[in-house]
């Protein structure tokens, strides 16, 4: 969890870790989802907070990151895990 992240956003990073499935996340993915953790503490503070403002171009951020880490039901079938062995059954000649 990058040190940067305010309560909230370790809040955030925290659930995601937890409730998302094994493999859909990788090191690789980290910046992305810090920038989500970010933008949710910006959009929580700002239900608070009348000096910070979450913007029309915030939200649509939000929702370009929501899609592209499959945190929306019609990205989550789009997004896949890790390639899955293949398991040795059939036929010899359809087994790698």
């Amino acid at each position: 969890m990058p040190d940067y992240l305010d309560d909230l956003g370790r809040a955030e990073w925290e659930r995601v870790m937890r409730d998302t499935p094994a493999g859909v996340l990788t090191k690789t993915d980290g910046i992305v989802l810090a920038q989500f953790c970010l933008m949710v503490s910006k959009m929580i503070q700002s239900c608070t907070d009348p000096d910070v403002v979450f913007c029309a171009a915030d939200h649509t951020q939000l929702r370009l990151i929501q899609q592209e880490l499959g945190f929306t039901p019609s990205s989550r079938g789009k997004i896949g895990g890790a390639p899955k062995k293949q398991e040795k059954t059939g036929p010899r000649i359809l087994r790698k």
